[in-house]
């Protein structure tokens, strides 16, 4: 590899570095560990690895130890393995102490992961990048034999996308308040990606983000034939969201719209779904395993995703998935949903850590407050399985007392997003 470009690249760095400025993330970081930080397209990993140096910077590493790549690079294009070594003589060259490196979307040099655990057997210090299937988590404990630690990071969290807006999410005056609620309404049908904030017409990027996590990181690089099918397939989930898909009726409703995909492929493209971070899912708690896969329900990652296949007046829709998305970032795997057709008990969200069943509705109407609550009076009638009950809607607070004298938390969508509810 040519060594001048590699001191260009890594100077490059350092004055940008230097002259950035970054929106605080709620991530931490073992100071004795080496991360392979994971998450979905453009949701801020390269920033994480430049916070991550910050911090570094802030506590006495001189600038000259700071060794960051990014080999989505065009220059970077021809980089192959034994380019490695190149790049730690570069990297060496006048450092102050051990280099920290970081490099950014690893994954594009083929064999980095021989490289990165040479690195780590040899007590160097690297955290690395990646956006595709071949970075999921559960594959690189494996591959880097225990040697790094995993991190997920998504899209901005509520409290996040008020600190990229300079808002505080105390909410300690009704100024504050009432400033944080316009922000809510927002981030509950746009979503919380970063670079969504610098677009007035936020469709159009988010449309240019799920065109490249469909087309490239899960059609392009799972080498499937029909594209056709993946996209069929994402509108038919969007249409059941949050509703127990039943895998033998997705396949008929595939078949019956002109798709041809069999029953291990259709659970091929789910998978695919979710290792490109584009859906997640949840299953009964109260099903055994193999009902666990064959049923679930389906949640889009991001808002911003499910806005451009959902109108707005599907307000209710917009809060159960971001209820999810918080859940989840909140409790990772964790989380279920609760269905006994025949107790008539269903119940949006199960948290077993917490024993927390949680349900989900807009308002509080008539109606609904029947609907939603008469679930968990019929759960707490099952023993102990659940001992914490909680109604999620967009703007109510208090309590409900059922006539069971069940006592019921209402929540509203803010204060469960900034930390105040669970």
């Amino acid at each position: 590899m040519n060594k001048d470009l590699l001191r260009r690249i890594l100077e490059e760095q350092r004055q940008s570095l230097l002259a950035s400025s970054f929106v605080p993330r709620d991530v931490s970081f073992e100071a004795a560990g080496n991360y392979v930080v994971t998450g979905p397209r453009r949701a801020g990993k390269s920033t994480l690895l430049k916070l991550r140096a910050l911090s570094l910077l802030k506590e006495g590493t001189p600038i000259s130890s700071i060794a960051m790549v990014d080999f989505e690079d065009n220059r970077l294009r021809k980089f192959k393995e034994d380019d490695f070594k190149d790049l730690l003589l570069v990297a060496r060259e006048g450092a102050e102490g051990r280099v920290r490196y970081f490099l950014d979307e690893v994954q594009n040099v083929e064999g980095w992961e021989r490289f990165a655990r040479r690195m780590a057997d040899q007590g160097e210090r690297l955290d690395i990048t990646g956006s595709n299937a071949s970075m999921l988590s559960k594959d690189i404990s494996a591959r880097l034999g225990g040697r790094y630690l995993s991190l997920e990071l998504w899209p901005y969290s509520f409290v996040e996308y008020l600190r990229a807006q300079g808002l505080s999410s105390s909410r300690v005056t009704g100024k504050e308040e009432a400033a944080v609620e316009a922000a809510l309404e927002h981030y509950l049908y746009e979503g919380g990606y970063p670079e969504a904030l610098f677009y007035k017409d936020k469709s159009v990027y988010l449309s240019s983000v799920y065109g490249k996590v469909v087309e490239g990181d899960i059609i392009v690089r799972n080498g499937l034939r029909n594209g056709y099918e993946m996209r069929l397939l994402v509108e038919k989930l969007t249409e059941c969201l949050g509703r127990p898909v039943f895998v033998a009726r997705l396949l008929g409703a595939i078949k019956a719209a002109g798709g041809t995909l069999t029953r291990p492929t259709l659970y091929d493209y789910l998978r695919f779904l979710e290792e490109g971070y584009l859906l997640f899912s949840t299953s009964n708690y109260l099903d055994a395993f193999g009902g666990r896969q064959s049923k679930r329900k389906h949640y889009f990652s991001d808002n911003g995703f499910l806005s451009l296949f959902l109108d707005r007046e599907k307000k209710g829709l917009f809060l159960e998935n971001l209820v999810a998305v918080y859940l989840r970032e909140r409790f990772g795997k964790d989380l279920f949903y609760i269905l006994d057709s025949k107790e008539k008990i269903d119940v949006d969200f199960y948290l077993p850590s917490t024993k927390t069943a949680i349900q989900v509705a807009y308002e509080l109407s008539e109606d609904g407050r029947k609907r939603e609550l008469s679930s968990f009076s019929r759960l707490s009638s099952r023993g102990s399985l659940a001992r914490r009950f909680i109604l999620v809607t967009r703007d109510d607070r208090g309590e409900e007392i059922m006539d069971d004298g069940l006592r019921v938390e209402v929540v509203s969508l803010a204060d469960l997003l900034l930390g105040q509810a669970i």
